[in-house]
């Protein structure tokens, strides 16, 4: 859209091209709306597997090091 503005700007697109082009780019984020929710959702639900992975790996090593000390 800052590309649509700016040519706008110029004077090298003109009104109806621009409302036409908002009109695509609305349609367009809202059919990836529903990916982006998605894949949002996964990197949470990664992150927190990871955070609870690396807890017990440290438990596990704090563990292991109180054995040998």
């Amino acid at each position: 859209m800052k590309i649509v503005g700016s040519l706008f700007g110029q004077g090298k697109m003109f009104l109806p091209q621009v409302v036409k082009s908002a009109r695509v780019m609305k349609k367009a984020v809202a059919y990836l709306e529903p990916f982006m929710e998605e894949e949002k959702r996964l990197n949470a639900a990664n992150a927190a597997s990871r955070e609870f992975l690396l807890s017990r790996l440290l438990k596990a090593m704090f563990m292991i090091l109180e054995k040998i000390l």
